[in-house]
């Protein structure tokens, strides 16, 4: 009896998404973040960033932007009366 295994990842059903993220991390700034990439290993880094973004950074971002969006309608109603 001859079984043909297959290698590698089964092939899902559910079509994909890439994003492809380019960051520069400073030193001083950014410790934090470099020593989270640091810490994964290259195979990880994408299964790590997803969950760190499930985990609030979107919901963090989204925040900052309404306050920005605030303060930027503030200013501009300084300006126009």
């Amino acid at each position: 009896m001859n079984s043909h295994r297959k290698r590698g990842r089964s092939i899902k059903a559910s079509p994909s998404i890439e994003v492809h993220i380019h960051l520069r991390l400073r030193v001083g700034e950014d410790d934090d973040l470099i020593s989270f990439f640091s810490e994964q290993r290259e195979r990880n880094k994408a299964q790590a960033i997803r969950c760190a973004l499930r985990q609030g950074g979107v919901k963090a971002l989204s925040t900052l932007d309404t306050a920005e969006d605030i303060i930027f309608s503030d200013a501009l109603e300084g300006l126009l009366l």
